[in-house]
């Protein structure tokens, strides 16, 4: 308007979580302003407001009646959840342990105490652990992500160090010495699964730095290139996934013509993040001369990350249609489903053509169906305000 507020707002937001798999969620906005016609300003004493710093705002917020929990009641209820608690009342709890620590980082070594005072392995205490690693995972405190890393050394067991590599994996500001320690932890265990996940969260924490530094990159790639670590060589090409790098780019490459269909599946899906332009190209070729049915998959899945041209999304539908698999074909589909969804004229088209060349049923009814759904639904958006 003339004052300068926003009269209305019809559009489409749509959130991209680059995280794990490539979750999309969409939805549609249509707002218009009711009044009041003029701007009000709420009218405020300045003499007369009270100014209260974070610490003064910590506390009233701890002191308030809430459906959160204290600290102290948390660990009390740890103790009370079994395999078959309900899941509402375990994130509860979890979350009270999470917000705790972000008030106060310090009481993480509380948690590992907790942790390291469960000896137990049945499903009721696995709950529990996961509980208490999940609110360390979640932590946002840098220092947590150390505590992590050292209990994935120190943890007497399997389980144990496996919740702990995964909270490295999973912690929003891991610190360098975490990574260190998981690339450690990878080079000196003798066990797979530890070595595979520890590379794993080292490409995650590596993810999630500005500057990681080139250390990662060189003993991923060496990793993935002994001969004697054959058996986590997978683990090795999945974690250049998590990290990115455009390092990784000729060994990823290489790798698509692997004997194996494990490591030609996880080269494929690690190149989703690699800022390079020729990916996009290599992985559509994949598809023309790839026969094992997960490394198409994974390939399909790795492209849904990629920015790609009408021209690209043409050449996938042409190429998914032309394997035989179903469940193949349709995650292509879906591919172009959700390009259409963000935006039909780049491959309206192509989408068209693949419903019309469909053999299987279900491909060709998932498609329409899912057009004529997001038709609809930009219909309803566009329809203007009192209109049939």
């Amino acid at each position: 308007g003339s004052d300068g507020r926003i009269e209305s707002v019809s559009g489409d937001l749509t959130l991209h979580y680059r995280q794990s798999t490539p979750t999309r969620f969409q939805i549609s906005i249509t707002m218009k302003r009711i009044g009041p016609s003029k701007a009000v300003i709420a009218k405020v004493d300045s003499a007369k407001a009270v100014r209260y710093s974070e610490a003064d705002i910590a506390k009233g917020v701890a002191s308030a009646p809430q459906s959160v929990i204290s600290f102290e009641e948390s660990f009390r209820l740890v103790d009370s959840i079994t395999e078959n608690s309900d899941s509402a009342e375990a994130f509860r709890i979890f979350t009270s342990l999470k917000n705790a620590l972000n008030m106060d980082p310090t009481k993480a070594k509380d948690v590992i105490a907790k942790i390291n005072s469960i000896k137990d392995r049945d499903p009721s205490s696995r709950r529990r652990l996961s509980v208490l690693f999940g609110a360390l995972a979640q932590a946002k405190d840098p220092g947590i992500s150390n505590l992590l890393a050292d209990q994935a050394e120190t943890c007497p067991d399997n389980y144990c160090k496996i919740q702990a590599i995964a909270g490295v994996n999973s912690h929003p500001n891991p610190t360098p010495e975490a990574l260190d320690k998981m690339l450690d932890i990878s080079q000196k265990s003798t066990d797979v699964e530890i070595a595979g996940n520890a590379l794993l969260a080292a490409g995650s924490a590596g993810s999630r730095m500005d500057n990681p530094g080139s250390e990662l990159s060189d003993a991923l790639i060496k990793t993935a290139n002994d001969p004697q670590k054959i058996a986590i060589k997978a683990a090795a090409i999945a974690a250049m996934g998590n990290h990115g790098s455009t390092d990784y780019l000729p060994v990823l490459q290489k790798n698509l013509g692997d004997p194996s269909s494990t490591n030609r599946s996880a080269a494929a899906y690690s190149m989703r993040y690699i800022a390079d332009p020729s990916v996009d190209k290599t992985l559509i070729g994949v598809l023309s001369t790839e026969k094992d049915q997960t490394v198409l998959r994974d390939t399909l899945k790795a492209l849904d990350y990629r920015s790609l041209s009408a021209e690209d999304y043409d050449t996938i539908s042409k190429k998914t249609l032309a394997i035989s698999d179903p469940e193949t074909q349709k995650i292509g589909a879906r591919i172009l489903v959700q390009a259409y969804r963000e935006d039909p004229r780049l491959v309206e088209s192509s989408l068209n053509a693949m419903a019309a060349a469909a053999s299987d049923a279900d491909v060709k009814a998932y498609i329409e169906d899912e057009m004529r759904k997001i038709k609809a639904d930009r219909a309803a958006v566009a329809k203007p305000e009192g209109g049939e």
